[in-house]
């Protein structure tokens, strides 16, 4: 049997002004992470974003990104390569709720109120990742998750995003995804937040790469 492919992305972070960039180090046989750290409190100003660009490679390309003063609305969810049936898209969500809340109990966090709005846009960045071959906290426009939240809707106060792909199929996918945050000390931490109340999963396929996205906000 093939074992599937896999990477590790473990954020660490480097304050330029406002902005705090993730560099990342590599590791060819376990799954790939990102962690974008918490935003802060005010309003219109992205206050912790993590940029690593190496798709893979491990190497870190991120380069400081000044948050876009006024931001146009967004365009409407670019179409994934290959789209994953409705139900494995439910179900993938419904099992890394059902881990995340696992995850959660033991440390006394509040439950995580799924929020249909922080699912869309979960499954756009999920898609825009899947259609436009980048694996990072910031497209390769510059825009944050924070931005991409905030154009399709959603308000906050503070607000994280964990990211992973891997090549484990549909059955075993989202369980390695959430072990693999799990097991990196930045995703636990996001992942844990007593801060976060409410949560959006999205995934998107292509080829045989799953993305998975979730979105924590206050």
């Amino acid at each position: 049997m093939r074992r599937p492919l896999m990477r590790l992305r473990h954020a660490r972070t480097l304050v330029v002004g406002s902005l705090i960039l993730g560099g990342c180090a590599a590791s060819r046989w376990v799954p790939v992470l990102g962690v974008m750290p918490p935003q802060g409190d005010r309003p219109g100003v992205v206050d912790a974003s993590a940029a690593p660009s190496g798709r893979g490679t491990g190497e870190d390309g991120g380069q400081p990104v000044a948050p876009a003063p006024s931001p146009a609305p967004v365009a409407s969810p670019v179409p994934v390569v290959a789209a994953p049936d409705a139900s494995e898209g439910t179900g993938a969500r419904a099992t890394i709720m059902r881990l995340m809340a696992e995850a959660r109990r033991p440390h006394e966090a509040p439950p995580l109120a799924a929020l249909v709005l922080l699912d869309e846009i979960a499954t756009f960045r999920s898609r825009d990742m899947a259609v436009r071959g980048y694996f990072a906290h910031v497209d390769p426009d510059g825009v944050t998750p924070f931005e991409v939240m905030r154009r399709m809707g959603a308000t906050f106060r503070t607000a994280s995003e964990i990211i992973a792909w891997n090549t484990a199929g549909p059955d075993r996918g989202p369980e390695l995804a959430v072990q693999g945050w799990l097991d990196s000390p930045g995703h636990r931490e996001a992942m844990l937040d007593p801060r976060h109340l409410r949560a959006g999963v999205g995934m998107a396929l292509n080829g045989n790469r799953r993305y998975y996205t979730v979105l924590f906000t206050d």
